[in-house]
C-alpha cells in the first residue's frame, strides 16, 4: 500500500511528525525556563563587593555600564547590569548615566538608574571574580516559558495519541 497524505497512513504519520515537533519545542521552552531559574538560585551565593561606575550610556538601545570593583586586593571590571540580556522596556540617556526600566520575574514594572562616579553593589562568583553583576535580577518571564513548554508538550502529545488512532 502506497503512503501519502491523501490516506490514513499518510495522516496518520503527518499527525505523528507534527506531534514530535511541538512536544520538542515544548521541551525547549521547559528547558530555557529551568535555566533562568537555575541561574538565579546559583547567584544567590555570590558574595557582595563595593564597586564604582565608571561610565554610564546607551547604545543601539541598551544600557551599557561599566563599572570597577576590587576583590582582595585585585581590580576587576565589568559591565553586566543583570545576569540575563533584557528583556528592558526602555533605556533613558541621563547627563553621565542611564535610567533602565525592565520588568521584574513576577511581571512587575521596575526602574535602575546608574550615574558615573556612583558607589554600587557588585555581585560576584567567588570562583571566577571577573565574572559579575551589579545585581541579582535576571529580568524576563521565566513563567512564560514554562507555560510555553508546558502547552507545546501537551500539544505534541495530543497529536501523537491521535495519530496512533488511524488504522
Amino acid at each position: 500500500m502506497r503512503i501519502s497524505l491523501r490516506n490514513q497512513y499518510g495522516l496518520a504519520i503527518s499527525i505523528f511528525v507534527i506531534g514530535i515537533a511541538l512536544a520538542a519545542v515544548g521541551i525547549c521552552f521547559l528547558n530555557i525556563g529551568n535555566q533562568a531559574a537555575g541561574i538565579t538560585n546559583f547567584v544567590r551565593t555570590w558574595p557582595e563587593t563595593s564597586g564604582v561606575i565608571l561610565s554610564a550610556e546607551v547604545q543601539k538601545d541598551k544600557p551599557v555600564v561599566r563599572y570597577r570593583y576590587e576583590i582582595e586586593g585585585k581590580s576587576f571590571e565589568g559591565t553586566r547590569v543583570f545576569l540575563s540580556d533584557g528583556p528592558y522596556k526602555s533605556v533613558e540617556a541621563l547627563p553621565d548615566g542611564v535610567t533602565i526600566h525592565y520588568l521584574q520575574p513576577n511581571g512587575d514594572a521596575a526602574s535602575l538608574s546608574y550615574q558615573k562616579d556612583q558607589t554600587v553593589p557588585v555581585v560576584y562568583n567567588e570562583h571566577v571574580p571577573q565574572e559579575s553583576s551589579l545585581n541579582r535580577i535576571v529580568p524576563g518571564k521565566r513563567k512564560k516559558f514554562l507555560f510555553l513548554g508546558v502547552i507545546g508538550i501537551a500539544f505534541g502529545m495530543l497529536f501523537i495519541v491521535r495519530s496512533l488512532q488511524y488504522e
